[in-house]
């Protein structure tokens, strides 16, 4: 069963919130809230779904995903963000994301691959629930922007 970690879902309602969303509906939707806070606390891909569909429609934003990226930070990925925070260069930081990114959820496939002279990367984003299909480009759209961000931080570059 694909799951992400209560960390990437508290980082949706803050960034929703940020938008202009009323997350406290949002937390009705959202089973075993009262785990919400702690750091080894799951979701499962179905729950993370169902909270995002209604942020996504309660927002109006035809860029809801982007907007949300925009304001993802290291931090939200707690460990494995301070993983990255600490790594020596921009290509470590990659190489540590790649081998560790399914602790902070397995609901979203990001495959980052770096070349062997770490002068390129990608990323491949896939649906690891095909349930998602309508909202799926928000989701790509979500990972896309916030590694952006992310890299950005790490960088100490507009890039």
């Amino acid at each position: 069963m694909s799951q992400i970690s209560s960390a990437i879902v508290r980082s949706l309602f803050y960034s929703a919130k940020t938008l202009g969303v009323d997350v406290e509906a949002l937390k009705k939707d959202l089973p075993r809230y009262e785990h919400f806070e702690e750091l080894d606390a799951r979701y499962s891909f179905a729950d993370l779904t169902r909270v995002f569909r209604k942020a996504c429609e309660s927002s109006g934003d035809e860029f809801f995903g982007l907007h949300l990226g925009e304001l993802f930070m290291p931090s939200s990925m707690e460990l494995v963000g301070y993983l990255l925070m600490n790594c020596r260069t921009l290509r470590d930081g990659f190489i540590k994301f790649a081998s560790y990114h399914e602790v902070v959820g397995s609901a979203v496939v990001d495959e980052f691959n770096v070349s062997p002279t770490g002068s390129e990367a990608w990323i491949d984003v896939r649906a690891a629930d095909p349930t998602v299909e309508e909202y799926f480009r928000h989701y790509v759209e979500w990972s896309f922007s916030g590694t952006i961000n992310v890299l950005r931080i790490l960088a100490q570059h507009n890039i």
